[in-house]
This record gives structure tokens, sequence and C-alpha cells, in this order.
């Protein structure tokens, strides 16, 4: 399609920028590179508005969360403020799984479980992520934690097996919600200018502030692994304490985890999370080494096109719906399970 061709175009042009990765360059070029990045967005989004469900299944890139068949208690499922637990273990002192003393995990627990600190963290993970589509929730920690818009867990959909073969929720009644997921160069770009911004967040704002704002509206797989990687949550307390949270809270990798080839789970550490991370950059790889469930983890975002899709099975169907007035309304387009939409009769 043309929104296709537009893109590619426009990714190579930055993608000829960002590859440099001389960062102070982009600096001193900031207005002509801005243009570069603002017309690869415009193509992205107008690309993305036109996406369709078939092009994203059988182009491995569709995501699905499933659940249970009790619609009116999945639909709106939360982990609410002050239930959302961490072991001792998995309180650590940075961002890169960096281990605290057996002292220091029982201080920070008793920190973390304190009344007042611990109702400011819960989590929304019901059928219904329209919460997720609303980009000013997201321009900062603050406001991302009030709205409990935490990543989540998700498979990657095999369009060469059947659909039911790799997922957790198969029962009859089980709800699905699908969500496409972006090319893996549109993936990685976003991925290059976040590490642009960061490195140049106190000398030059404005590259990290123009980033943020995109990041706010563009679904993101964070880790990705063949494998179910016993994902959870764990805390890490924060450089410059206010009175917001006083932990950055990290749904992923928990304190051990699934490695292809080895029977028993290792600890996790910073180069297991660099792997999941690599892989979720290049998240179609996970497909294909196994005819089974794979595990990745979603930030999800604001979607410019008809998407989540929702859907329930029946039999070896799924019936599509619209979530309206906290309602199921099926809108009769089904799904085979091998990921083939056709709109019933009569509908």
């Amino acid at each position: 399609m043309q929104e296709l061709a537009i893109l590619k175009y426009e990714r190579s042009t930055l993608n000829a920028v960002l590859d440099n990765e001389d960062w102070r360059e982009l600096q001193r070029n900031w207005t002509a590179v801005r243009t570069k990045i603002q017309s690869w967005w415009r193509a992205y989004k107008k690309w993305e508005a036109k996406d369709t469900f078939t092009e994203a299944y059988q182009g491995r890139r569709m995501s699905v969360r499933t659940f249970g068949n009790d619609f009116d208690y999945q639909k709106s499922k939360t982990f609410g403020r002050g239930t959302i637990k961490v072991p001792d273990n998995r309180f650590h002192a940075d961002s890169r799984y960096t281990p605290m003393s057996v002292e220091e995990q029982r201080i920070h627990n008793d920190a973390f479980r304190d009344g007042v600190e611990h109702q400011k963290y819960f989590a929304l993970r019901g059928i219904d992520s329209s919460a997720f589509a609303n980009p000013a929730s997201f321009l900062s920690r603050e406001t991302k934690y009030d709205e409990g818009l935490h990543d989540l867990s998700a498979s990657l959909v095999n369009p060469d097996i059947s659909l039911f073969k790799q997922i957790h929720n198969n029962e009859e009644g089980a709800n699905f919600s699908f969500l496409p997921l972006s090319e893996e160069e549109d993936q990685e770009i976003l991925y290059d200018l976040g590490r642009c911004a960061k490195a140049l967040k106190q000398t030059f704002p404005d590259v990290y502030n123009l980033v943020r704002t995109y990041k706010a509206e563009m679904t993101r797989v964070k880790l990705a692994q063949e494998f179910d990687m016993g994902v959870g949550y764990t805390a890490v307390p924060i450089q410059n304490p206010g009175t917001g949270p006083q932990y950055k809270l990290r749904y992923g990798l928990g304190t051990v985890t699934t490695i292809p080839g080895r029977v028993m789970p290792k600890k996790v550490t910073g180069q297991d999370l660099d792997a999941r991370r690599t892989a979720a950059r290049k998240f179609k790889s996970i497909l294909g080494i196994r005819d089974a469930k794979n595990e990745i983890v979603i930030a999800i975002r604001k979607h410019a096109g008809a998407f989540p899709m929702y859907a329930k099975r029946e039999g070896n169907v799924l019936l599509c719906y619209n979530i309206v007035n906290n309602d199921r309304v099926f809108n009769g387009l089904t799904i085979s399970a091998m990921g083939e939409m056709v709109r019933a009769m009569g509908a």
C-alpha cells in the first residue's frame, strides 16, 4: 500500500542520521533532524491507521492477551492499591538487576509495604485497555503510576500453527485482546531515539521531550522470549525521591528466568535483561523455534487504527466484539484458529 512505501522511505532517511550515533552532530543539526523525525512519525501513524488484522497476523506482528470466560470480572481486572507484592529478593539497587544485601532488601521491603507508600501502586490488567490510549497519562512517571498503566504480558502469534496451541486461556468462552505491533524497524527507530534522548536529556532536552510524546503513542515490545519468562514485579528505589512513588515499579523479569537448553531456571542478571531486550527489538525471531506459547512484555499505547480487537471463543472460532458501555457488543466478525478473519453471513 502507498502508506507502507512512504513509511519505508521516511524510515531510511531517518536511519541515515541515527546510524551514525553521533548525538552531538544530531544536536548541532537539530532543525533538519527534527524534520526527519517528524516526517517518519507522521508516515508511521498514517500506516498504522491503515494496518489490518490480516496483515499484522500474517506478518508475524500480532500480539494477543487472553483471559478467562468471566467477562464481567476479566473486563476491568485490577491489582488494587496496596495489593501488589514485591518479594524481598526482587528489590534491586538499579535497573540492571544489581543485587542488594539481605539487610537492604529487608529495609526496602518494609518501606515499600508502608501503608502510605504501598497505596501509591496499582495496575490495570483487564481485557479493556482503553485507559492506555490516553497519551497524557504517560508524560510523567507520576501520572502513569496514578493511572496504574504498567507493562503487561502477552503472546506473539505464530500464524503457522493453531492459535489455541500457543496461548494460556483457550477454554470455551475465553476472551481475547488482539493488538498489532509496528514493524521491527520502527521499534528500532524509537529505541535509537530513546538512547539519543537519554544521552542529551540534561544538555539538550528538546529531543527528550519530543521522543517522550512518541513513546506515549506507540505500543512497544519491552522483552521477548520463545519460552515463558516467569515475569513479575520488581522494584528499584528512585535516585531523587520527592513526594510521589519512592520506587520504580517494573513488570518484567523476576529473580529467576527460563533459559533455552537448560532444565532448571537461572538467576536473572543484567546480561539476561539485555538478551530479552535485544529479542524484543527483533521480536519475530522468537517465532518458529517451538510450537508452543512464547511470552512478550509490552507497553500498550494509543493505536491509530481500530484496535485493540476483542473476541470470545465459541467452539473453534472467535466471535469479535466491541466494548460499549462496559458490555460486549458483537460486530459480526469471526476469526478462525489459523487467524482468518471473515464477516459472518447476515452480519
